[in-house]
């Protein structure tokens, strides 16, 4: 590793990190629970990448897209494949997995269950 990656590593404040994926995750899912239709234990969520939104809806994703709030799709070649079980492809195809890292304060976060109650009509 180099000297320049080790010093950039040492300077990221993981605690801080931690504790802003943790707060946006559960500021999302407070308001987007009832509609998720993925089942987890939300007791012990530590230091997620995403907030996993599953959901049968097929305009969100690319009406959050316009918005400019990033939501890929994982596993994309699955659709095509032959092979895969149909939970496989409809994980693929309907889980939203929201930004919540570090970059994104309580506004950015609010913005996006705007967005998603502007589609959804509530």
């Amino acid at each position: 590793m180099s000297k320049l990656t080790q010093a950039i590593l040492k300077s990221i404040d993981y605690k801080r990190v931690k504790l802003i994926r943790e707060r946006n995750f559960y500021y999302l899912h407070s308001f987007l629970k009832r509609y998720n239709l993925l089942e987890f234990d939300d007791t012990n969520i530590i230091g997620p990448s995403f907030y996993p939104l599953l959901i049968e809806h097929e305009s969100l994703r690319q009406t959050l897209i316009e918005n400019k709030i990033y939501v890929p799709t994982f596993w994309k070649e699955i659709l095509e494949m032959e092979g895969p079980s149909e939970w496989e492809k409809y994980v693929s195809k309907y889980l939203l997995p929201l930004p919540i890292d570090q970059r994104y304060d309580l506004e950015d976060i609010k913005r996006i269950v705007q967005t998603i109650n502007k589609v959804l009509g509530q």
